[in-house]
């Protein structure tokens, strides 16, 4: 191995960037561990963006600092590749002084085993479930830091199979609260989940 990927120049981004991602987390510490035999493909000389949020609520600048480590599998040592399933419900729209429900559903698009599942959501959401063929799937009613559910064996979903997830949202302000990246005034209503195997080339893939 030997690396050849080089730095860029700085960019400007926002919070609305929903690429092709080999890892996520909402946890200050966090890892994820693949079973033998499975490994995150990233093509040679793709680069990498490490896409971090914070919400600072003190008048003093806050100091970013981001880590992340990978390690590579052993060559010939990989059989499947593991992927992202990344789900965004972007119709939110919540009147003021009101709480209510955000919905999404769909069918999951390919036999997988999924490792772990997150949610996403901003300082309104109260509460976030989900289910797959009815039975649960991921629940929590933390929006910032939700703990991931881990499943040791993975948990196995099937082609077809229907999955639901909602988010409560409960908006005190004097403003509608819309789509968008302000954990402050804006509200997310997200559910991630790793997965294998995946097919060839799609690091990430959703749910229609």
């Amino acid at each position: 191995y030997k690396p050849v990927a080089q730095d860029g120049p700085l960019q400007d981004c926002s919070g609305l960037e929903f690429a092709a991602t080999p890892y996520s987390t909402q946890l200050p510490d966090d890892s994820v561990a693949f079973p033998p035999g499975v490994a995150a493909t990233i093509p040679e000389g793709t680069g990498l963006r490490l896409q971090s949020h914070y919400l600072n609520t003190t008048a003093s600048t806050v100091t970013a600092h981001v880590e992340m480590t990978f390690h590579l599998a052993a060559p010939g040592t990989v059989k499947d590749r593991a992927a992202v399933m990344f789900i965004v419900q972007p119709n939110i729209n919540i009147p003021p002084n009101t709480t209510q429900d955000v919905e999404y559903d769909c069918t999951v698009p390919l036999d997988m085993s999924v490792l772990k599942t997150a949610s996403h959501m901003h300082k309104h959401g109260t509460k976030f479930t989900s289910t797959v063929g009815g039975l649960p799937f991921y629940e929590t009613d933390t929006w910032d830091e939700p703990k991931p559910a881990l499943f040791d064996p993975p948990m196995e979903l099937h082609a077809g199979d229907p999955l639901h997830f909602a988010c409560t949202f409960q908006n005190n302000s004097p403003d509608t609260l819309t789509f968008g990246e302000s954990a402050q005034s804006n509200e997310m209503c997200i559910l991630v989940a790793s997965f294998f195997p995946a097919p060839f080339g799609q690091p990430t893939i959703s749910c229609q």
